[in-house]
């Protein structure tokens, strides 16, 4: 890692910036105190980055970061994944899949789910390179983060390592995850945002598409600008699709829970699907449409949205809790870096970005930047509280807690509420579980966060 300037690494417990998990940041300080702001280089062309476009943490272990790299149209993109990223025992993987060529050209962006698996957008027009002699036949891939499978060699007669690949969608220039196998999809072709569900995958390197579904949104219309993204990102608590529409230089929001089924969509299916329709009657708003350049990057927590602006290389940050507007609260001018990117802000009070000519990720640290409770919970002085075994397999063990009552509050790295228990016993029961990483809150019986911890489910 190259720093520019010397800082101190805070390795707190990581959560994601989200009021979910009762503890966030505020991004604004970083504009406040941007004096202070401390830039360090965590990722390089050492590592095998040589053009990133976007960046994101795994939700099953936020300590993994995935960088991906578009390189060109006929050779594929590949993946940089830091493990430990940002500390002192950081390692950096390259990898590329040996069909990167048709299922990851000129990728745009990627989204990570809470399953592990993750899916990019492809910024080709027809990934069999053709020309779309046929038809335009590309679309969003979906893939594993497991190492045992990603990249790998899956057997004979199957067609490299993805887990599956849905082909409506050339041009396309943004991607964001929603739940399970479903992801949204910045379709710069029929300019509109599509939604893919890939429903139960094939399987590494098969090709049956047939219970895939595809929902699009030709309500909002969307323009790209070649193949700079138009990052999207979904509000998990509000339901709000937030996009970058690049080309119409603004930012759009779609509430995902709205629309109705118009009917089949006027976008002929390539292949055979579960679904291919049209939706109507969606709620739909601008956000900003005002001193936007190309409006690239995207990430956003409960109450705010931070954007990267790659035609001015800036960081905006928005108000979302106004109910006349969102207001602008502030810019960060990137000094040094010409072709900012993909945004990410993680729970520990950073923001991470990626610059494409520089070949490099970024860290933004700052010391002021403050801590704010979740919505009606109070966080109070922490008591001594130990919970063992961690990791664990099925039980849990509370100590210090022997004379209270306190609720037990899980959540995934989504930021979704999985299991709520009411107890006053030392013993808790989280076999119902799936493997995987968590966030806990114990919270007493006045409704106070008396104590936060990351678990991992054996």
């Amino acid at each position: 890692m190259k720093t520019k300037t010397t800082l101190s690494l805070f390795m707190g417990m990581m959560l994601l910036s989200t009021s979910s998990f009762g503890q966030a940041y505020w991004p604004e300080d970083f504009v406040t105190n941007k004096a202070t702001n401390t830039y360090t280089e965590v990722g390089t062309v050492q590592d095998g980055l040589d053009s990133p476009v976007d960046l994101d943490f795994n939700k099953k272990d936020p300590t993994e970061l995935w960088v991906i790299n578009m390189r060109t149209e006929n050779v594929g993109g590949n993946t940089v994944t830091y493990r430990n990223v940002g500390t002192a025992s950081q390692q950096a993987f390259l990898k590329k899949d040996g069909n990167s060529w048709h299922f990851m050209s000129l990728p745009t962006a990627l989204a990570f789910g809470s399953n592990g698996n993750w899916a990019n957008s492809p910024g080709v027009f027809d990934a069999n390179h053709r020309g779309g002699a046929s038809a335009p036949f590309t679309g969003p891939s979906l893939w594993s983060s497991d190492f045992a499978i990603y990249a790998q060699n899956a057997g004979p007669g199957t067609n490299g390592s993805h887990l599956d690949m849905l082909h409506g969608s050339p041009y396309s220039v943004g991607i964001a995850w929603h739940k399970d196998n479903e992801y949204f999809t910045f379709d710069g072709y029929n300019g509109h945002v599509a939604m893919y569900d890939f429903a139960i995958d094939h399987g590494p390197g098969n090709s049956n598409h047939d219970d895939g579904r595809l929902r699009r949104y030709p309500e909002i219309s969307l323009k790209r600008l070649g193949l700079v993204p138009g990052h999207m990102e979904i509000d998990p608590q509000r339901k709000w699709l937030y996009i970058n529409d690049i080309g119409n230089k603004r930012i759009v929001r779609i509430d995902i829970t709205s629309g109705t089924v118009k009917g089949t969509s006027s976008v002929r299916a390539s292949e055979r699907l579960a679904e291919n329709v049209d939706m109507e009657n969606v709620t739909w708003e601008v956000v900003a449409s005002t001193g936007l350049d190309k409006p690239c990057g995207l990430d956003v927590t409960e109450d705010r949205l931070v954007i990267t602006d790659n035609g001015t290389n800036e960081i905006i940050v928005y108000d979302l809790t106004q109910t006349n507007g969102f207001p602008e609260l502030g810019r960060i001018k990137l000094s040094g870096y010409t072709n900012v990117m993909g945004i990410k802000l993680d729970g520990d009070g950073k923001m991470w970005f990626v610059d494409k000519t520089a070949k490099t990720v970024v860290r933004i640290d700052n010391d002021n930047v403050k801590k704010r409770n979740a919505v009606g919970i109070k966080e109070i002085s922490p008591v001594d509280v130990n919970v063992f075994p961690n990791p664990f397999n099925d039980k849990l063990t509370i100590s210090g807690l022997e004379a209270e009552n306190f609720s037990v509050s899980i959540y995934d790295l989504s930021g979704k509420s999985v299991i709520q228990i009411e107890s006053s016993l030392s013993e808790i029961n989280l076999g119902e579980l799936t493997k995987g990483m968590y966030f806990m809150h114990i919270i007493n019986d006045q409704g106070n966060i008396i104590h936060s911890e990351k678990i991992l489910k054996q």
